[in-house]
């Protein structure tokens, strides 16, 4: 386990006993003495569009669409495997992501053009979920929605085989380097960091540009159509 993930746990378990001396569960908590020392976060890669279109190159099918959305849209891998058809307008050109079970958890996000010429040619809107795991003795309807951990090794192996270094532990790229990616290649486009964070789900409601910095539908999709990131025809 990487140190700073241990420093959260920690930091949860210091908060879970915390909350049991405030509720009276406990007359004091067994480690309100133990000082922590925040470790200094490991810098992991992001890939470049070079590696995404040869990434997109090797792979095929369901798992080709599921990379092309992390890579364009920046969303998180179960919030991926988690959309359904009607997330997706393209209509609209955009993405409904729910990221809860409320009106207010849902945020969206502008389908860059590139992504659209995929997903206009993807046929797989069909099952509950918009990408569906292959049938299963349990779900032998196919309509169950991928197993983000299978995608991940999916990613990787397509990753390993075009000569990128892959894994956590080996400083190399995971699906969640495409989060990265997207950030990275939005920035660089010019696009205003309170509009990628709140693409990326990262608003802070205590942050005034939540509240003051609230650019249109159309001018959000031509943010979004200004990021270089090709098109369906880049090898």
């Amino acid at each position: 386990m990487e140190p700073y993930t241990r420093y959260n746990l920690d930091v949860t378990d210091k908060r879970f006993f915390n909350w049991c001396v405030e509720a009276g569960l406990i007359e004091a908590s067994p480690i309100a003495r133990v000082k922590l020392i925040k470790p200094e976060r490991p810098v992991h890669p992001a890939t470049s569009l070079a590696e995404v279109n040869n990434i997109l190159s090797m792979a095929e099918g369901t798992v080709s669409v599921v990379i092309a959305v992390g890579a364009f849209t920046g969303l998180r891998l179960g919030e991926i495997c988690a959309l359904k058809p009607g997330d997706v307008d393209l209509d609209a050109s955009v993405i409904h992501v729910r990221a809860g079970k409320t009106a207010a958890a849902v945020r969206e996000v502008p389908i860059h053009p590139r992504l659209a010429d995929i997903l206009h040619d993807y046929n797989g809107f069909k099952g509950e979920y918009l990408f569906n795991a292959q049938a299963s003795n349990r779900f032998p309807e196919g309509n169950h929605h991928l197993n983000p951990r299978c995608v991940n090794v999916d990613f990787k192996r397509l990753a390993k085989q075009v000569g990128i270094t892959v894994g956590r532990k080996n400083m190399g790229v995971t699906f969640h380097s495409l989060r990265r990616h997207f950030k990275t290649a939005s920035l660089n486009a010019g696009v205003p960091l309170p509009l990628v964070d709140r693409w990326l789900g990262h608003s802070n409601k205590n942050d005034i540009n939540f509240h003051y910095f609230r650019p249109t539908q159309a001018e959000e999709a031509q943010w979004m159509s200004a990021i270089d990131f090709g098109n369906t025809s880049t090898p």
